[in-house]
């Protein structure tokens, strides 16, 4: 009984955002082009109205077009990994708060629970890991010999 009723309040709410959306094309009248106004009921009792546009018809200038005889200028890419240096002697948890220092991992305690009994195959090493990347990937990275 609960799913039915889930259901059809799904589906009537889907059916009015339908109409919703489709039927505000039909508000705006195809011969002249002119916006058609929409009225909002407010919470005090009061309505009110608001214009309904459809698109811009005037596009508007480019400030600093490309000329064709032109390369378009290079866009930096902003810097998907980072380099973290693991040194020997160098605990689970030293190597947890570098991993999130340089920004690979966000939480700490996360990552020494996914890590869990692998922190004692952690290798030394310089690896290029993935920023926010994910721990089990990371984890794979830093304790094998492919790796580095």
């Amino acid at each position: 009984m609960r799913w039915n009723q889930n259901f059809l309040y799904g589906l009537g709410t889907g059916l009015i955002l339908a109409a919703i959306i489709f039927g505000a094309a039909e508000l705006i009248d195809a011969d002249s082009g002119s916006p058609q106004s929409l009225l909002f009921p407010r919470s005090d009792g009061s309505v009110s109205e608001k214009q309904l546009t459809v698109g811009d018809t005037s596009a508007p200038a480019e400030k600093n077009p490309i000329q064709p005889d032109q390369p378009p200028a290079p866009q930096l890419q902003p810097k998907k990994t980072v380099s973290v240096t693991i040194t020997d002697g160098m605990q689970a948890q030293e190597i947890a708060e570098l991993l999130k220092q340089k920004g690979a991992i966000t939480d700490v305690t996360a990552f020494l629970a996914t890590a869990g009994d692998q922190s004692k195959n952690i290798r030394i090493g310089t690896y290029e890991l993935p920023i926010n990347g994910d721990h089990v990937v990371i984890l794979r990275l830093i304790t094998s010999d492919q790796s580095r």
